[in-house]
């Protein structure tokens, strides 16, 4: 297992290349689940644009939507995510604040018709009531941006929100990155109601 802590002092400062170099060692051989070998981070290609040189490595993170297009046969996609998570028109301090890493799985069905968007983060409150509220209510604004894209791209028959292993503790780079490494080895099938693979996520019944 590649250690994450030893390449970096503080998680939310690891460097996209440092990333990138990760998801290259998650990807297993054929047939296995297809890893996006670069970190993702914006919504939109406007929003890539925009912060392209507001820091160093700006420019080395993909869009949704580069993401949502790699080409793969696999029946499984994941992602890594590198996103902010607050709005910060008006902050002076912008350029100091910190990012928040989390992962994402696209699952097809079986019939190779509509997939399932699975949405995994350390930091997930999963005592929420996933009948009764949307996404909106109860995880990051970018997560939800990555709803809507799934769904302007296709039919998606469900929405899982799973994770939430180390709330407030500073540790979104490390564990997410074990989840994708994990979730690299796992095999590479179709969507499946009873899915070990995804043991513990709950389904979002109204996103």
């Amino acid at each position: 297992m590649w250690d994450l802590k030893t390449d970096t002092l503080k998680d939310q400062c690891i460097h996209p290349t440092d990333l990138a170099r990760f998801l290259h060692h998650c990807q297993k051989s054929s047939p296995a689940p297809y890893v996006h070998k670069t970190p993702i981070a914006y919504p939109t290609k406007s929003n890539k644009d925009n912060w392209r040189t507001a820091f160093v490595g700006a420019d080395m993170l993909d869009t949704y939507q580069q993401f949502w297009k790699a080409q793969t046969t696999a029946n499984i996609r994941l992602a890594l995510f590198s996103t902010w998570n607050a709005t910060w028109v008006g902050d002076s301090q912008w350029d100091t604040q910190y990012w928040h890493v989390w992962g994402a799985a696209v699952v097809k069905n079986p019939s190779g018709k509509g997939k399932h968007l699975y949405i995994w983060d350390c930091d997930a409150d999963m005592a929420q009531d996933f009948d009764i509220l949307q996404p909106q209510d109860f995880v990051l604004g970018t997560q939800v941006k990555l709803i809507q894209l799934a769904r302007e791209k296709g039919r998606i028959d469900g929405v899982w929100y799973g994770g939430g292993e180390s709330a407030g503790q500073d540790r979104c780079v490390e564990l997410t990155g074990y989840w994708i490494e994990r979730m690299a080895t796992a095999i590479d099938d179709p969507f499946t109601e009873e899915d070990e693979r995804f043991a513990g996520f709950r389904k979002i019944n109204r996103a």
